[in-house]
């Protein structure tokens, strides 16, 4: 079989047998070179060098006539590199989060109809954000989509505040982050001292829910 391919090749190249040698070995290297990089999957398109290098005892007759034919093999359709490109992610600017609408939030990849609305209820119940970490508090929302809605977002809007000496037991229970045994207790607090401040709200909170509602209190 090889013999009757080295004698096509010194028939149809016009070689002798040394250079029909190296013209197949040549030309097997090299669509090897093409089937490689036909199925190695990258970003960019990086074309194929035929530049020889060589070195001691070389033939430029057959290196010529080898190079020619693979270049013309890798010419053909069924040689040709894939080209793998890198879809560019679309950066998303929705604006500030405690104005934007449901809408919009579901533009956001991983953000649909149910989340969307926990993230808005959510939003009003606290009477807006203060920081877009609060976003981790939302049930259900993985934290790959609060990355994606921080980068889409921003916080420019000045969110609500609650009087703590004018709001009744359900303005405070409402709040998320305040219970309603806590509710009842400041309730009754104001009740008997008629005016509370700092030092009283710090007496009933705990220090975590204190540390999670003080910027939403004011006396």
């Amino acid at each position: 079989m090889f013999s009757r391919i080295q004698r096509f090749v010194k028939r149809e190249f016009e070689l002798n047998q040394r250079q029909a040698n190296i013209f197949l070995l040549l030309s097997i290297l090299f669509l090897i070179l093409i089937i490689w990089n036909f199925y190695s999957p990258k970003f960019e398109e990086q074309p194929i060098d035929y530049t020889l290098e060589y070195i001691l005892d070389h033939d430029s007759v057959a290196v010529a006539k080898a190079d020619a034919f693979v270049k013309k093999a890798s010419s053909r359709k069924r040689y040709k590199k894939r080209v793998f490109t890198k879809k560019a992610e679309v950066l998303l600017s929705l604006g500030d989060l405690n104005i934007i609408n449901a809408s919009e939030l579901q533009k956001i990849k991983g953000v649909g109809s149910v989340l969307s609305d926990r993230i808005l209820k959510f939003r009003d119940k606290l009477g807006g954000f203060y920081s877009q970490e609060q976003l981790y508090q939302v049930y259900g929302l993985d934290s790959s989509v609060v990355l994606k809605i921080q980068k889409a977002t921003s916080l420019d809007s000045a969110f609500t505040k609650i009087d703590i000496n004018t709001s009744n037991y359900d303005d405070l229970k409402s709040h998320p982050y305040i219970s309603w045994q806590d509710a009842s207790a400041l309730s009754k607090l104001r009740r008997e001292k008629m005016f509370l401040e700092k030092g009283d709200v710090i007496g009933v909170l705990d220090s975590v829910t204190y540390k999670k509602v003080e910027l939403y209190l004011e006396y």
